[in-house]
């Protein structure tokens, strides 16, 4: 019952709980985190049309948009190009919005499950354990292990997958 500062056997044990989910949390980080980056860089037309930063008229459409929206951009008044792009933002922020809430809430689902499979695994160990075994600790211990222990690791399953959002955000910062 010693604390290993080791952290390949958590993350393997992590890893084989549920493949499939931590690659979905890994892919929902990456998506939140290109939104951001999208919304960071659409302030710039959006202060720009609306005429708070100065910028000549054609520096907006001169950004990497794709055609089609520079188009739709050019063929129209000042006051119609400022309620386009405000509109676009104020989408992708609301899609960003959802995005990050359904991927604190798939992250905070599959912390939870992870500690009830060691908590679980926990209980097979102790179910299938001989007598002799058992006689050698004090009851507190096993409780210790159940109540704290088990609880510390899913701090950190939620500060793992915390550092894997801080990560993908990092390029766009």
């Amino acid at each position: 019952m010693s604390h290993s500062p080791n952290w390949r056997p958590f993350l393997r044990e992590f890893w084989r709980f549920d493949r499939k989910a931590s690659l979905l949390a890994v892919g929902l980080n990456l998506a939140s985190a290109l939104l951001e980056g999208m919304g960071l860089l659409m302030l710039l037309p959006l202060l720009a049309v609306a005429g708070i930063i100065d910028a000549p008229a054609g520096a907006i459409l001169s950004l990497p948009v794709p055609q089609v929206i520079r188009e739709a951009l050019q063929s129209t008044s000042q006051n119609q190009r400022l309620l386009l792009v405000l509109g676009g933002y104020v989408a992708l922020v609301a899609l960003q919005a959802g995005l990050a809430y359904a991927r604190e809430l798939h992250n905070q689902r599959l912390r939870l499950r992870f500690v009830d499979h060691l908590r679980n695994g926990f209980f097979g160990s102790l179910a299938n354990s001989r007598w002799r075994f058992l006689s050698r600790y004090h009851g507190s211990e096993f409780a210790s292990v159940l109540t704290t222990d088990i609880q510390r690791t899913g701090q950190g399953a939620y500060f793992l997958l915390h550092m894997f959002s801080q990560l993908a955000l990092l390029p766009v910062y």
